[in-house]
């Protein structure tokens, strides 16, 4: 009873915006169906990005689960899936760019070229966002608060899954990324740009920032969503679940509210960042 009176004071005292409104959290719901929430995160650490406001563990605690991409408590090996079976990493980049990217792994990870140098080029673009003051992604602030109150948590995907979908990259299209990325370290990129519109709750920007390369968009985000739509409508009808997925995969045609608005869910826009 205490929990029902919480969460219908909470509901009226939510930040309600348009149905079209730019938001990062949401309220699901449909007839038959659990109250729900989904929010999109977004796989970088940045300090400024976790100061959200209270409204989002309010959410989660009306919750039974906490539903990401990956249950981040089972990292699974994936070493078999992301080297190269016959290049290294010094054979397809010039001895300039490797002497660059050496200089940053020893900075982030303590650790050279040399150990990482099987890894597809894919695998170093994570590790050249990383914060240097080596933050938590808003992914894993979720799970360990959902660990702290007591909520279950489980992975919609497996690391098995994403890398697959990452393999879709070609190794030729990978390493002109690896290599724009390392040309312009300390140079204002579309990383800051994806930032900025996370802090502005802007998905609609982001999905267009995201969604540029028509090849890469079916097999990195257009079919994975419509895995998480599958997850979201089958969790839903037996539990209210806080549902947290890359903010990429909201907005857009084949975008997960979109694939909900389909299956007749109502959706409310929650506000997650206080104007300062």
């Amino acid at each position: 009873m205490k929990r029902l009176i919480i969460f219908s004071l909470f509901s009226i005292l939510l930040c309600r915006l348009p149905i079209q409104a730019q938001a990062l959290l949401w309220q699901i719901s449909k007839p038959g169906h659990h109250t729900c929430y989904l929010m999109g995160t977004i796989h970088i650490t940045d300090e400024e990005i976790k100061e959200v406001n209270d409204t989002v563990w309010t959410c989660m605690q009306q919750c039974s689960l906490l539903a990401l991409e990956l249950d981040l408590h089972k990292v699974e090996n994936i070493m078999e899936y992301i080297t190269m079976k016959n290049n290294t990493i010094d054979q397809i980049l010039s001895p300039e760019d490797c002497h660059i990217l050496d200089s940053l792994l020893r900075k982030k990870t303590r650790m050279g070229l040399t150990f990482f140098n099987k890894m597809q080029p894919i695998f170093f673009y994570s590790i050249i966002m990383m914060d240097d003051k080596h933050g938590t992604a808003m992914d894993l602030l979720l799970q360990n608060h959902a660990d702290k109150i007591g909520i279950a948590t489980m992975g919609m995907e497996s690391m098995k899954d994403q890398i697959k979908a990452f393999q879709s990259i070609s190794l030729e299209q990978q390493t002109k990324g690896l290599t724009e990325m390392l040309h312009n370290l300390g140079q204002p990129n579309e990383l800051d740009s994806l930032i900025t519109l996370y802090k502005q709750q802007d998905i609609k920007g982001m999905s267009l920032l995201i969604q540029n390369d028509p090849s890469l968009t079916k097999a990195l985000i257009e079919h994975r969503n419509k895995g998480f739509a599958k997850h979201i409508h089958r969790l839903s009808a037996d539990k209210s679940v806080f549902f947290a997925v890359g903010a990429g995969h909201l907005e857009g045609k084949l975008g997960v509210l979109n694939l909900l608005r389909k299956r007749n869910y109502t959706l409310q826009a929650i506000s997650i960042y206080t104007e300062k």
